[in-house]
């Protein structure tokens, strides 16, 4: 996993040398990340359109609304979230580099001279193509401290997709 946090693990690596982890290689176990969707939701998507909800493209928001099949964000009850101020979004590097990416300064904010990530209701980061429209936003839960929070950020930013990521405790 370091891969995706080379510039933290490197921070850590410099700064703390004598107590900070070591990468001792594979574990053997090689898996793949990916995005869950419930069968039943692409089956809808499907039979009422023809559309496709497994295809990243599909979620533009200039060309499609695809909220129509997912839950809103106000759905959810927010007691099994964690707090924006619990996750990576929190994380200065983290943010400047999602801010720097994509010109994206109304997803962060700056706080006590740290950039980090713009949250809503506490519980909510939001894309530009939902901002203006919370029921438009489709919610995305990852876990632990936000993996892959700020990959979402960007993919959701770059191409235009409702996306609202949000961190389950």
């Amino acid at each position: 996993w370091t891969h995706a946090y080379q510039g933290i693990w490197d921070l850590v690596q410099k700064k703390y040398p004598a107590t900070a982890p070591r990468n001792l290689g594979k574990s053997g176990y090689y898996g793949r990340i990916g995005t869950y969707l419930e069968s039943a939701t692409v089956t809808r998507a499907l039979d009422a359109e023809g559309g496709t909800l497994d295809f990243f493209r599909s979620y533009n928001a200039t060309w499609y609304d695809q909220s129509k099949y997912f839950g809103g964000i106000t759905m959810v009850n927010t007691s099994l979230l964690k707090p924006c101020t619990e996750t990576r979004s929190m994380i200065h590097e983290v943010m400047q580099t999602y801010a720097d990416f994509t010109g994206d300064h109304d997803g962060v904010e700056i706080v006590e001279g740290k950039v980090q990530g713009r949250c809503w209701d506490r519980y909510f980061w939001l894309p530009p193509s939902c901002r203006h429209d919370r029921s438009k936003c489709i919610l995305f839960a990852t876990g632990g401290a936000g993996w892959h929070l700020a990959a979402t950020m960007q993919k959701a930013t770059v191409w235009n997709m409702p996306i609202a990521p949000v961190v389950a405790k």
